[in-house]
């Protein structure tokens, strides 16, 4: 079937397209970093250079998609040429980035990470440990770009959003 999900079942993404998602995630998250973020930041090494955990995290984050679409009563399918984009409606980038930011920090947490004055990759601090209301802007702003991305980070690994009819 061409158009079957390509979730496999409730266990998230198939291996090799979560691969491909997770690596376009880092890839944005470098060119979206790096005017800011010291040189030498191992969050902006190379996919193959990147520390373990941090591949995790953004395999994690890639996972997390799946959930996400489901929320904002989507599916993803295998993407095939032509059809419209995919827009969010209005409400869900914000609703969606506040729960990408819960995300981040229970994984973070899980992985070690505690609050701390300064983001220190590692020592695992960051001064970001509080809720998504209580981000600075610019944090949030990171969020909702990571939200905004994730149609074309999934058009890239062959993968479409469609939003379900209702009732």
């Amino acid at each position: 079937m061409a158009d079957e999900p390509t979730a496999a079942g409730d266990s998230g993404l198939d291996p090799a397209i979560l691969e491909r998602i997770a690596r376009a995630i880092h890839q944005a998250y470098r060119r979206t970093q790096a005017a800011s973020l010291p040189e030498d930041d191992a969050s902006l090494r190379s996919w193959e250079a990147l520390p373990e955990t941090l591949k995790r995290s953004n395999r994690d984050q890639a996972a997390h998609i799946v959930e996400k679409v489901r929320l904002i009563g989507c599916t993803l399918h295998p993407r095939q040429d032509g059809g419209r984009r995919f827009r969010f409606r209005r409400g869900e980038v914000d609703a969606l980035a506040a729960i990408e930011h819960e995300r981040w920090m229970a994984q973070r947490l899980a992985d070690g990470w505690r609050p701390g004055p300064v983001r220190d990759v590692i020592a695992k601090t960051s001064p970001l440990f509080v809720p998504y209301a209580e981000l600075p802007e610019p944090e949030k702003e990171k969020d909702r770009e990571a939200v905004r991305n994730v149609p074309r980070l999934l058009a890239r690994a062959g993968v479409r959003i469609r939003r379900e009819a209702l009732g």
